[in-house]
């Protein structure tokens, strides 16, 4: 991945965010967790990401944590 595809990779986020399968992580006083894993393809090949979210407590919108390749496939 490189800069030049940081649009798409937020496009893809904000897709997996509405229509992919959450996991449920940890509960908190913070919130609750989630992680999505997605695959993601670029110029630079295909990779699985996982990315994690918190929905904090008293709101309704999740927002995102983190974002990181857990294995790349050539």
């Amino acid at each position: 991945m490189r800069a030049v595809d940081a649009a798409k990779l937020r496009a893809k986020l904000l897709e997996v965010a509405q229509t992919g399968e959450a996991n449920l992580g940890e509960r908190d006083a913070y919130g609750k967790r989630y992680t999505l894993d997605f695959t993601m393809v670029t110029r630079a090949g295909r990779a699985t990401l996982r990315s994690g979210w918190i929905v904090i407590r008293g709101k309704k919108e999740p927002r995102l944590t983190t974002c990181y390749v857990v294995k790349r496939k050539r």
